[in-house]
């Protein structure tokens, strides 16, 4: 690929996943060997404590539809320390009751505050995610960071109830809470932890940047989903 016939778009996208893939493998290489115990030393602890962590972890997630947590480490961490069905069941319950209230604020705050709080770019993704795959847009945008949270908020300016969306809501969550505790458990199996912790932030990210870049979006600033 010739590089001078690139665009600055591509460029730009380049650049990203370039750095999004550099910054944290360096630090892991670097000091991977001190952490690694102590992290596994970290998630015996929390192993002593299900009841405990599963708690903090719903709450982590409920949070997610409008503070930036990394649910995809969420869901990775619990399916480390609780195993695939707890951590998946924990996963599913905080996704589905923070999309509800993500959908009830939407509906109590409309369209303006909407735009205001997610941008006005994000929105108008969302509101065209909607507009093409209609309710399966809540399943096509769920891995995505920031996008998956304002299609859920976009939901609540509709007429529709809660109940017409459920099922998809519960599936796609079912889903990104399975796929991502299973990482997590088979981390722990093959003594992973780290990297699993590192694919469970990049991937996200990197979605997001290659579909914000490629619609011809400005070079974001990596969010964490």
């Amino acid at each position: 690929m010739n590089i001078h016939r690139l665009s600055p778009k591509w460029i730009a996208l380049l650049s990203w996943l370039l750095a999004i893939l550099i910054v944290p493998v360096i630090p892991f290489f670097a000091l991977g060997w001190i952490l690694e115990p102590k992290i596994e030393h970290w998630l015996d602890a929390c192993r002593q404590w299900p009841a405990l962590v599963g708690s903090l972890g719903t709450v982590a997630l409920i949070a997610d539809i409008f503070l930036p947590v990394p649910s995809s480490f969420v869901c990775t961490t619990l399916g480390q320390i609780l195993g695939i069905l707890p951590g998946t069941i924990v996963c599913t319950g905080g996704l589905q009751v923070g999309s509800w209230l993500g959908w009830k604020i939407g509906r109590a705050w409309g369209i303006p505050w909407i735009e205001r709080c997610c941008g006005k770019e994000t929105q108008q993704m969302g509101r065209e995610a909607l507009e093409k795959w209609g309710g399966w847009a809540i399943g096509i945008t769920r891995p995505i960071p920031l996008i998956a949270e304002t299609v859920i908020l976009l939901l609540g300016t509709h007429d529709a109830c809660f109940s017409r969306w459920f099922p998809i809501l519960l599936l796609s969550n079912l889903s990104i809470a399975l796929a991502w505790c299973s990482l997590g458990y088979w981390s722990q199996s093959e003594q992973m932890v780290i990297w699993a912790s590192i694919v469970s932030v990049l991937v996200p990210i990197t979605v997001l940047i290659v579909i914000r870049i490629v619609q011809g979006g400005k070079s974001p600033s990596p969010p964490i989903d």
